[in-house]
């Protein structure tokens, strides 16, 4: 039984550290992460990042 409970949880640490490895790191630092996705346009591959913020203002200064 103890044997059971151990290979659970080093399968569940497993699946915990290779789902994080597989996300690239964020472009924007700032505001929530809504979605991100990989898109292929004519061939070329682009990393797309849906962010939102409280308000413009900090949209705004975000950007610059």
């Amino acid at each position: 039984m103890l044997l059971l409970v151990v290979s659970a949880i080093v399968a569940a640490a497993a699946i915990i550290v290779f789902g994080k490895q597989k996300k690239p790191n964020r472009i924007m630092q700032e505001g929530k992460l809504v979605k991100s996705e990989t898109v292929c346009r004519d061939g070329e591959m682009f990393y797309v990042e849906k962010v939102t913020f409280k308000d413009w203002q900090s949209a705004f200064t975000a950007f610059i």
